[in-house]
């Protein structure tokens, strides 16, 4: 739906409610990415996949050098 701002509070929300939400990093990293924040992006997309979300592997490849 390209909210990317929107989404970025709800992750956010989400994150305060449960700070081991591996799927609300991987979703923020996404709206960060959208909004052109590819740094905070790669934190986030690393802080998923350290929390066991795997899926963020291949986004770090892709965006994060």
């Amino acid at each position: 739906m390209n909210d990317y701002q929107g989404a970025l509070v709800d992750c956010n929300k989400a994150i305060d409610l449960n700070i081991n939400d591996k799927k609300a990093f991987f979703t923020r990293g996404m709206a960060k990415n959208g909004l052109g924040d590819n740094s905070d992006a790669c934190l986030d997309w690393s802080k998923a996949k350290e929390l066991g979300y795997i899926q963020a592997d291949s986004y770090l490849r892709k965006f994060c050098k």
